[in-house]
């Protein structure tokens, strides 16, 4: 499922970044590396951090992915993600205020 556009994991920080008015840079990990952390440093279960760092190797920095048509089909026009995050700044921005 996806909206009306495939970003990649850079993309899509660099939107946030653009709501925010702060930079935000996504950088990419090993798969086995960020499944470690997961596991080690956050206690997720192995099999939810499996998970993820599956789900995580998927998308290119170089390709986003497909963009299909079931949002629109299912619940109407979608929204791009820079829309959702202008809509929501505040939230993303409380979110990274430690971060700074």
């Amino acid at each position: 499922m996806s909206g009306p556009e495939a970003l990649s994991y850079g993309e899509a920080a660099k939107a946030i970044g653009a709501a925010i008015g702060k930079e935000v840079v996504y950088e990419p990990a090993e798969p086995r590396a960020f499944r470690d952390y997961l596991v080690t440093r956050r206690g997720l279960p192995e099999w939810r951090a499996d998970d993820l760092a599956s789900i995580a190797s998927a998308y290119s920095e170089e390709e986003g992915g497909l963009v299909t048509d079931v949002v629109q089909r299912v619940g109407g026009e979608p929204r791009t993600l820079a829309e959702f995050v202008r809509d929501h700044a505040d939230h993303f921005a409380g979110g990274l205020s430690h971060h700074t």
